[in-house]
């Protein structure tokens, strides 16, 4: 006997408060996750007004161009992972 087309067990129906506790978790899940982003992107923006508003001679002090701002607040945001 083949069991090639032999259809796969169908996955049980979930109780209606299972999937709202589900839907509930991933709806959570997605908010968090765009707050953090939004927080993220200000801390951002913030760190590099602060580092533009330098002269060259004083971030040359703490080691980086000015052409290389962007890049050390990400690195330093990525190395941070603040959390919620």
């Amino acid at each position: 006997m083949s069991l090639c087309c032999a259809s796969p067990k169908p996955e049980p129906l979930l109780s209606p408060s299972t999937a709202l506790a589900r839907l509930f978790k991933v709806v959570k899940t997605a908010v968090v996750q765009g707050i953090a982003e939004i927080l993220r992107a200000q801390r951002r923006r913030a760190n590099i007004r602060t580092l533009d508003a330098m002269s060259d001679r004083q971030l040359l002090d703490i080691g980086i161009d000015r052409s290389e701002i962007p890049g050390a607040v990400d690195r330093a945001l990525d190395a941070r992972k603040l959390p919620m």
